[in-house]
């Protein structure tokens, strides 16, 4: 919140990171289910303020308004995320990525991905291993792990320390869900 403040303060306007969570938003959980769609890069939140623009409308932004503006969204943060593994993967394994991930259920093993990887062709000898792929998916945020039991999942980019963990249960990241289907 505080880098929609600075980016408001450009545009000539002087508003608190708390101003924009009051005024802004009918339930305060709103922001945070916000921050969930996102990879918390400005990037990215700017991308979800601007679909939160093509409502036409003004502020206070409802729980309707938040699923519009993630139906748009989502396309886009498909894109960033395809950008984030050029030249990390191969591109025909990159271009396939949204296929693979549409064919999962919202949680998986590894298991499911390798196998759904398997299906479209995309491991074997001119391709990288099923491992290599999920670590590069989970560093760069396309997926999460779930740590020991409970409801509560691990993206790298909250906790770079973090590596992926085949033996956990894996989720695609919540800003997917409308562009995938899922």
């Amino acid at each position: 919140m505080k880098m929609l403040s600075m980016r408001a303060e450009l545009a000539g306007y002087r508003i608190s990171p708390e101003y924009v969570v009051r005024r802004w938003f009918d339930e305060p959980s709103i922001v945070e289910d916000i921050l969930a769609c996102t990879r918390h890069l400005p990037r990215d939140v700017i991308l979800f303020f601007n679909s939160l623009q093509t409502l036409r409308k003004n502020p206070p932004f409802s729980r309707k308004d938040f699923h519009h503006a993630l139906r748009v969204y989502s396309p886009l943060f498909l894109s960033a995320l395809n950008d984030s593994v050029k030249g990390l993967l191969p591109n025909a394994v990159r271009q396939q990525l949204q296929h693979v991930l549409k064919d999962l259920p919202t949680r998986f093993s590894f298991g499911e991905l390798r196998t759904s990887l398997q299906r479209r062709g995309l491991v074997g000898s001119s391709f990288p291993s099923a491992e290599t792929i999920a670590h590069e998916l989970f560093a760069t945020g396309w997926i999460g792990n779930q740590r020991q039991q409970g409801p509560r999942y691990s993206f790298q980019y909250r906790n770079m320390g973090l590596t992926f963990d085949q033996r956990g249960t894996c989720v695609v990241h919540r800003g997917l869900g409308p562009v995938l289907g899922i």
